[in-house]
């Protein structure tokens, strides 16, 4: 009963965030993040081709789950904002499932509520919520030992890349890391062995081929070209370079003042989070390297956690 109990109450922290997201919805208006996407999903709906008639940001993956919000919600803002506020009270509950992998259930629902205490309603109905609900999602499902489940898990992080075209890196990484850990160490072997590991590359780009032939099929491969000269653009715009901008990201996380903490305490979670994923990253190349024994509880947390922490980042900034 203690036990369901801290379900309950995340159960009711996740409900508590949507009705409070709808609420602030209707007396929050932003321009750029709610009309943009909008109505590119209207657009969509109304027939218009993307990336040459419509001038997407983020990937078709958004414009597919925000049509899917109109045609059940309606056709008005809110519609993306309550879809949006759904899709962020299921990533909490995920959350909890997935941290009691490691942890008992009632530091579980604190870390849930803690994440609810720092990002308690949804800002806008962007696609960085919708990246990290399918995320958690296929991270659960990857937990459940079968398949046909990791196929499907597979497929999702796959989809992410259709929302986000970053994530294509995120799945690259994942991928390099597990077969160079299957390669330097025999007992990482044995629990994600090399041919699972491509099985899981190859289904992830499933989703990304059938985008390109859709795209080849439709003509709109030469107009989605254009779509990879914005960060170009961008730089040229800024008169700056990527290096830059890494340095100035590293300022922003771990040199500010202390007074910001009180308006952005999700910095300090931020930094401690890639300290700790380039901690447990460095300890597992050191194991590797003198071939000892990692237990798979450790393999799969230096897995996850690296990576869930960057989709943490990404959400939120």
């Amino acid at each position: 009963m203690i036990k369901e109990k801290y379900f309950l109450l995340t159960t009711l922290i996740a409900i508590i965030s949507a009705l409070i997201t709808y609420y602030y919805s209707q007396f929050h208006y932003d321009g750029h993040h709610y009309s943009l996407v909008f109505d590119h999903s209207l657009d969509f709906i109304n027939g218009k081709k993307p990336f040459k008639e419509i001038f997407l940001i983020y990937g078709i993956g958004t414009v597919l789950f925000h049509s899917l919000a109109i045609i059940i919600f309606g056709e008005h803002l809110q519609s993306l904002m309550l879809f949006t506020s759904i899709i962020y009270s299921l990533s909490l509950i995920f959350i909890f499932f997935l941290s009691n992998k490691f942890i008992n259930k009632n530091y579980s629902f604190y870390l849930v509520l803690i994440i609810f205490l720092i990002h308690p309603v949804v800002e806008y109905p962007w696609a960085n919520y919708l990246v990290f609900f399918l995320f958690l999602f296929a991270l659960n499902l990857i937990f459940l030992s079968n398949k046909t489940l990791f196929t499907f898990s597979c497929l999702l992080i796959g989809f992410c890349s259709l929302i986000r075209i970053e994530i294509i890196l995120y799945i690259l990484s994942i991928f390099l890391y597990i077969s160079y850990m299957s390669f330097r160490n025999k007992d990482f072997n044995q629990n994600f062995k090399f041919g699972k590991n491509l099985y899981f590359l190859v289904i992830s780009f499933l989703p990304i081929i059938f985008f390109l032939i859709y795209l080849k099929s439709n003509d709109l491969l030469e107009y989605y070209k254009n779509f990879f000269s914005l960060p170009e653009i961008f730089l040229e715009h800024k008169n700056t370079n990527v290096f830059n901008l890494f340095l100035n990201l590293i300022k922003y996380l771990y040199f500010f003042k202390f007074s910001k903490f009180f308006f952005e305490p999700y910095l300090l979670i931020f930094a401690f989070s890639l300290i700790f994923n380039l901690y447990y990253i460095f300890k597992c190349l050191v194991f590797s390297l003198n071939n000892e024994k990692l237990t798979v509880k450790k393999n799969t947390i230096v897995c996850c956690i690296s990576n869930f922490n960057t989709f943490y980042y990404t959400i939120f900034k």
